[in-house]
């Protein structure tokens, strides 16, 4: 567990956004009620996000069953990051 939350702090990007959104959506008027919001938001977003890389991999694993299927995404992939 502590190495989790060790990588969960060394995520900047996250906080920097965590940062940004909070500086502009949490009121002083209303602090909790707004924070809550933001983070029922996040959660959502995040939620959603996880959920189609989770159906996107089951759809792909079903697909790669196959050999020759598996190879050729593999030398795809390969092309897809030498390109880059």
């Amino acid at each position: 567990v502590p190495a989790i939350r060790r990588l969960s702090m060394d995520q900047s990007k996250g906080w920097m956004a965590t940062i940004a959104i909070t500086a502009q959506f949490v009121t002083k008027d209303a602090p909790l009620e707004t924070a809550a919001i933001v983070a029922l938001v996040f959660v959502a977003a995040g939620a959603t996000a996880t959920m189609t890389w989770v159906l996107f991999g089951r759809v792909i694993g079903r697909m790669l069953q196959t050999p020759g299927r598996l190879r050729a995404f593999n030398l795809t992939m390969a092309l897809i990051l030498l390109g880059h």
